[in-house]
């Protein structure tokens, strides 16, 4: 992530503190439906999470390309989701 852009997006709510929320909920996850987050650093202009691949990609590019899921494909998502918080 480029801190430029997550400072830019600040105004529409705190990217700043979604940013780093997101980072430690990945690095304490331990479940097999949270990616897992192996390394964080930066530089003087971007942030790096070194995650595992995931070759299907994350639920909201997911939403984006497709629009809806079918109710079957909600209820897996949903079910796992309920795992993985639980």
């Amino acid at each position: 992530m480029r801190k430029r852009d997550v400072l830019r997006k600040n105004g529409m709510g705190d990217q700043v503190s979604s940013a780093v929320t997101e980072k430690n909920v990945l690095a304490q996850a331990a479940n097999d439906f949270v990616v897992k987050l192996h390394f964080a650093f930066h530089s003087r202009t971007t942030v790096y999470l070194v995650m595992e691949y995931v070759p299907g990609g994350d639920l909201l590019s997911l939403l984006g390309n497709v629009g809806a899921l079918e109710e079957d494909m909600a209820r897996l998502y949903i079910a796992e989701m309920v795992v993985a918080i639980g």
